[in-house]
């Protein structure tokens, strides 16, 4: 019965952090944030706001709770649903770690590239990696 409650503790609170992500994403799309080209995407990465941070920050919390929720699943149902319990092990721990990487990379490494781009021995290849690692450019 315990773990069934912290299931439905995590789904609300995955629920709650998802919703957020949500509001924060229409709210960028309101105020013009669109990232359709290189230029936007180097902007958009250069002006570091606390909505930025805060989106990047609960896209990382996002993960650790849907994380947690997915072993919580596997704890309630490892003894009914073995095979897709088994699933859950080969691909939750893979879904976490890059989603951590990418998010989390956003409000620490691509910082770092985009002062680097400032530099005039970095500038190029600081650039063509900011353009790579901006996680809101479809490029």
């Amino acid at each position: 019965m315990a773990t069934s409650r912290l299931v439905g503790i995590l789904s609300l609170i995955t629920l709650c952090l998802t919703a957020l992500w949500a509001g924060l994403l229409v709210w960028g799309a309101a105020a013009g944030q669109a990232v359709e080209t290189l230029e936007q995407a180097l902007r958009y990465a250069s002006v570091r706001d606390w909505r930025y941070t805060l989106t990047y920050v609960n896209a990382v919390l996002i993960t650790l709770a849907a994380t947690a929720l997915f072993a919580a699943l596997y704890a309630r149902f490892r003894h009914s649903a073995p095979a897709w319990c088994a699933v859950g092990l080969a691909f939750v721990p893979v879904y976490c770690s890059l989603n951590l990487l990418v998010y989390a990379s956003q409000i620490t490494i691509v910082p770092q590239l985009v002062a680097f781009r400032e530099l005039p021995r970095y500038g190029p290849a600081a650039t063509f990696l900011t353009a790579q690692m901006v996680q809101a450019w479809p490029g």
